[in-house]
């Protein structure tokens, strides 16, 4: 299913997969133990940056800065870090849009060889929540985010936080850039969902009310923990 999976998005996106070591079978002998590993998939895909200095970071840049989200969240949940976290099923595994993530990708790719995306990460493990702590960690810039604002028809700040909806970017962009990104994006799942502050914690509102608050030592001693407990 996952090659399957491979294949679809490689022909939907017109773009080659190199392969790497497949380990169909992978035994090892471990005190007389013999333990055996899943079938593991190993892939890789590249692409050309022409101009390095285009090359676009994770880490925010500086307080004051529009804070984007494109992509469309849904109830996606399951196989999630957060399910893995709190131990239950928390429902459908995430499914991608390939037409329109495409169109997104292609209208992101646009912005930035223009110059105007400042940061983006991707939303993959641990959804919004955790790509938003990692962008503010990487440059000790806090952020304050609206959930009721993320792109989608989720109305659970949990749900919201933590969805793993595939083809989704957290993005900034400069204050002045901001009619720009928002034309190459009309008609498209994307919204302004909140600034970065100058403030070092990372503060997620739903309803106009608090709903999730971390400061920069908080967050940093749970990334450098390393334990499930902690994340």
């Amino acid at each position: 299913r996952a090659c399957r999976g491979l294949q679809d998005a490689c022909l939907a996106y017109g773009l080659p997969l190199i392969p790497g070591k497949d380990s169909m079978k992978n035994d090892a002998r471990i005190g007389g133990e013999k333990i055996s590993v899943r079938p593991t998939l190993l892939v890789s895909l590249m692409g050309i940056i022409v101009n390095i200095s285009k090359a676009v970071t994770t880490d925010f840049k500086g307080p004051g800065h529009p804070v984007y989200l494109i992509g469309e969240t849904r109830r996606e949940l399951g196989g999630s870090t957060l399910e893995r976290v709190t131990g239950t099923v928390l429902g459908a595994a995430p499914a991608p849009d390939f037409e329109t993530a495409l169109a997104c990708y292609r209208a992101y790719h646009g912005c930035a060889e223009a110059g105007i995306v400042r940061s983006c990460h991707d939303l993959s493990d641990g959804g919004l929540a955790v790509a938003a702590a990692e962008s503010a960690l990487g440059g000790r810039i806090g952020a304050d985010i609206d959930l009721d604002a993320v792109p989608g028809t989720l109305e659970d700040p949990v749900e919201i936080l933590f969805s793993e909806s595939p083809s989704r970017l957290l993005v900034t962009v400069a204050p002045g850039d901001a009619k720009r990104f928002e034309k190459a994006f009309a008609g498209l799942p994307c919204s302004r969902i909140g600034r970065t502050t100058d403030t070092p914690t990372l503060r997620f509102t739903a309803a106009g009310a608090p709903v999730l608050a971390a400061g920069m030592d908080e967050m940093l001693a749970a990334w450098k923990g390393g334990t499930e407990g902690s994340r």
